[in-house]
């Protein structure tokens, strides 16, 4: 049932969440989205979003007693992965009632992480975007990424996989048509 990508299954709804997200999410996976879109979106669902040095990359506390839901990022990151950071935790609303925290470069700990980390780097260098720097710069690689979106390497590496895994479904997908 998992389709895979990379070293690592994905869960099958991906997809379909992305698409989801698209008409819940103005520019989700049109545009790039940052941290003030996120701040609008907090300010219509609810809930903090408070950027601050931290000593983990980004923080998702669930709300409880009375408290809304937390979303804390830290700003000592390059300002791409703080919008990246940002909408991975946002996107732990996902699976309720979870704590949650990004660490970086460890996707692939669980399949939430997972999914979080793809929703995430889907909303900050979306599909329509890469493939427009692709047909600019002639290829895509992280350097192109990087400079373009203010992210560190390894940000730009994992994007670069999701975008291959996303094509290489659509390919598997001609085929059985």
């Amino acid at each position: 049932m998992f389709s895979y990508f990379g070293g690592v299954f994905l869960l099958p709804v991906t997809e379909e969440i992305i698409h989801r997200l698209e008409a819940e999410i103005p520019e989700y996976n049109h545009h790039p989205l940052t941290l003030h879109h996120l701040e609008d979106l907090a300010g219509k669902e609810g809930f903090d979003l408070v950027v601050r040095p931290l000593a983990v990359d980004g923080l998702n506390v669930p709300g409880g007693s009375g408290h809304g839901r937390v979303i804390l990022v830290n700003q000592r990151l390059m300002p791409g992965h703080r919008d990246f950071v940002g909408w991975h935790e946002y996107f732990h609303k996902l699976h309720p009632g979870e704590l949650a925290f990004y660490r970086r470069a460890r996707y692939f700990d669980s399949k939430i992480e997972l999914q979080a980390s793809i929703l995430a780097a889907v909303a900050v260098m979306p599909t329509p975007v890469l493939m427009e720097i692709g047909q600019e710069a002639r290829f895509l690689d992280p350097t192109v990424l990087r400079g373009h979106f203010e992210i560190p390497n390894h940000l730009a590496r994992f994007r670069l996989k999701v975008l291959d895994g996303y094509q290489n479904l659509l390919r598997a997908r001609q085929g059985w048509l």
